[in-house]
């Protein structure tokens, strides 16, 4: 299984070093279509949503509600449905 996107927390704005995900659209190990918002980051004075690039299986590594840091991966997407469970994330 090849790894077709991760997904980190952006830098949108200087000041803003964590973004908190206010919203997850699919649950651990869904399908995911290409252009389909995968979630959500809020900083202070936005929000930003993330986009999958390719058609293929979400592997969550965070959970709404929680503050991560700028290039923390918090997902990726994978070419099937069998993810490696290496992550620590138990959601």
């Amino acid at each position: 299984m090849a790894v077709l996107q991760q997904i980190a927390v952006p830098l949108l704005a200087v000041n803003d070093t964590f973004l908190t995900v206010v919203e997850v659209n699919f649950n651990q190990k869904a399908a995911v279509k290409k252009g389909d918002i995968v979630m959500v980051f809020e900083t202070s004075k936005t929000t930003y949503e993330v986009i999958a690039e390719a058609d293929g299986f979400i592997k969550l590594m965070c959970e709404a509600g929680n503050d991560y840091a700028v290039n923390d991966i918090v997902a990726e997407i994978y070419s099937s449905a069998d993810t490696s469970n290496s992550s620590s994330f138990k959601g």
